[in-house]
């Protein structure tokens, strides 16, 4: 029998089982990747300890106590009171101090218009004091020295700061306290130095209406809120004319650029006679 008599009639194919075939996964070493995170929890538990160590060894390390205390200021009596009271502080490790709190303290000196404090290691703090300078006086139920932002340094005499403005207002700046001394500023520094020298008080009393009193005339002058400089040299360009023919003027109000509504004796004895002059016809 050949072989061609025993080949199949078709051709084989492969075919799997019905069932399903379940793979094998590989499994993973996890021992391993357990010891190395072990390790490495260990060693920053380590590490944190070793922190923590150095940091308290840093705060109660002695030579790291505050022992100097430098102080720059050029207004001397402020500089001698901060001196004060740094010596009652308790400055303590260098590390642990709240400069926040230091500066807050000193500058709660209303002479103190900012304080500057820093750490110079290991065992100094170094304090810069900018100071308030003392720039009008404020009439109010006591006069009162204050600076130029308006903060209220202390109570004072009118002989002690003979050469300051005085600023006055007939409600004791109740009400809109700021915006006045803004205003007085404004009509201040508009002047020329000489002027500024001479002024003797701004009355403040109008919100919008500076008046104004040189020491060296009576007169007041009602110079509104604005071209202060400019009305006061219109205002001297006829003061002479009607001083001469009114005799010295109460008050001059220019508030309106190019006018002048005065006062004087003469005027207003004028006002009076024509009034009862009025009441002999009547």
């Amino acid at each position: 029998m050949s072989r061609s008599e025993f080949a199949p009639s078709h051709s084989l194919q492969f075919q799997r089982g019905e069932g399903k075939v379940r793979t094998k996964k590989a499994r993973r070493k996890t021992r391993p990747r357990i010891k190395q995170m072990g390790l490495a929890f260990g060693l920053t538990a380590l590490g944190f300890f070793a922190v923590y160590e150095i940091y308290l060894f840093l705060i109660s390390w002695k030579n790291l106590e505050v022992r100097d205390v430098q102080l720059a200021c050029l207004n001397e009596s402020v500089k001698t009171e901060t001196a004060r009271l740094a010596r009652d502080i308790r400055w303590g490790n260098i590390l642990l101090l709240d400069i926040a709190q230091i500066k807050a303290r000193i500058e709660s000196n209303p002479w103190v218009k900012e304080a500057r404090v820093r750490k110079v290691f290991p065992s100094s703090v170094k304090i810069e004091i900018t100071s308030r300078k003392p720039a009008a006086l404020l009439q109010k139920d006591a006069l009162i020295l204050i600076d130029e932002e308006g903060v209220e340094l202390e109570k004072t005499s009118r002989e002690s700061y003979a050469h300051l403005p005085m600023f006055f207002d007939e409600d004791n700046f109740i009400e809109d306290y700021q915006d006045k001394i803004h205003l007085a500023w404004e009509c201040l520094n508009s002047l020329s130095a000489e002027d500024r020298a001479d002024v003797e008080m701004l009355d403040l009393t109008e919100s919008r209406n500076v008046v104004l009193k040189f020491r060296s005339s009576p007169t007041r002058l009602l110079l509104g809120d604005d071209l202060f400089a400019q009305k006061i040299v219109f205002y001297r360009t006829e003061k002479d004319r009607l001083e001469n023919e009114f005799g010295p003027l109460e008050y001059a109000n220019i508030r309106i650029p190019g006018r002048i509504y005065f006062k004087s004796p003469k005027t207003e004895a004028d006002a009076r006679n024509a009034s009862g002059q009025d009441k002999e016809r009547r």
